[in-house]
């Protein structure tokens, strides 16, 4: 299971896990399955469910509890609603000081894409209007959207599902508009192990794909696989 290098990395036995989400009618059973008594069977000592009141702010008291855990995970869900949320706001401070204490930090499709800063955060049209071309169309067809983000990860723009939704075009325009000069296509059962923002160990299964930008339109791409090592540059 890709989540067993984020449980030792907690403390597994001892792991105190917050699992940070969005809520809805379906939040509690979602978190119960997919996350909490899968974990526990694992063996974590506990896995608490974060997510924000109605006004989509995250109380102190929730973030005191967080600050109890010795890992948490962002999931997924709508990237716009994360970004406002866990970006947009104190919390994503927060969210740094966490983890620059040597605590552990994870992210799933939008709790990925939010990690970096900066980050895409929706959109499919990845050309000039001149040359349009649209990837991922249930983004609606809109235009690609670059903001800040959480900033756990730097120098670094990272695109989840990539085999799976097409998103090298995206990636791509994503690092031509902010000219940062690295991103990650992650296919969607693979787990990144990153170390000091830097080294990394690729596992689960599937492929990681490394693009060096080096200038316009001109990309150096690097694949590797699980049990694969490799640093940022």
């Amino acid at each position: 299971m890709t989540s067993i290098p984020f449980i030792e990395a907690a403390g597994g036995d001892n792991a105190k896990i917050a699992v940070l989400g969005l809520g809805g009618d379906q939040w509690n059973s979602y978190f119960k399955r997919v996350y909490k008594d899968r974990w526990e069977s694992l063996g974590v000592k506990e896995v608490i469910s974060i997510i924000p009141n109605k006004k989509m702010k995250i109380e102190k008291e929730k973030m005191e509890r967080i600050n109890e855990c010795s890992g948490l995970l962002i999931c997924g869900g709508d990237t716009r609603a994360y970004q406002k949320v866990y970006v947009n706001s104190s919390v994503a401070k927060f969210i740094r000081e966490f983890y620059l204490r040597g605590k552990v930090f994870a992210g799933v499709s939008a709790g990925a894409l939010i990690s970096t800063n900066p980050c895409t955060i929706w959109g499919s049209k990845v050309s000039k209007q001149s040359n349009e071309f649209v990837v991922r169309s249930h983004f609606n067809n809109e235009e690609l959207l670059i903001d800040k983000g959480i900033g756990v990860l730097r120098n670094c723009i990272v695109e989840p599902h990539f085999s799976e939704y097409g998103g090298f075009p995206r990636l791509i325009e994503a690092l031509e508009q902010t000219n940062e000069k690295q991103g990650l296509g992650i296919d969607e059962p693979i787990c990144l192990e990153i170390i000091n923002e830097k080294d990394i160990k690729v596992h689960g299964r599937g492929r990681v794909y490394f693009i060096s930008r080096y200038k316009t339109l001109e990309f150096k791409v690097k694949v590797y696989e699980p049990g694969d090592s490799f640093s940022l540059e």
